[in-house]
């Protein structure tokens, strides 16, 4: 029970946390859309994952763990080549 509230205690930090980071990303137009489009791709991802490493584990224990670092590392890979945002010219233009 402990382990629960501890969860969920950080959990209460941690989601408005990243959802206003998520929003000062994005111009003020797209934050509507941004966090739309970040409740659904976390909706979708859990909706396909479970049954999908239900599956992977049931042919092979390693593979849903190696199937889950080959989709980190093609996000990272995707992430680094995404264009700076709005927040970051800002930064960029408030050091100059």
């Amino acid at each position: 029970a402990v382990f629960w509230a501890c969860e969920a205690l950080a959990w209460s930090f941690y989601v408005p946390a990243l959802e206003a980071l998520l929003a000062e990303s994005v111009i003020p137009q797209q934050r509507g859309t941004a966090l739309a489009i970040y409740g659904a791709s976390g909706a979708l991802t859990a909706t396909v994952a479970a049954p999908l490493g239900a599956r992977l584990y049931s042919h092979w224990i390693a593979a849903p763990f190696l199937f889950s670092a080959l989709c980190l590392g093609m996000a990272a890979m995707f992430a680094a080549r995404t264009p700076p945002t709005n927040a970051d010219y800002a930064t960029i233009k408030s050091h100059n």
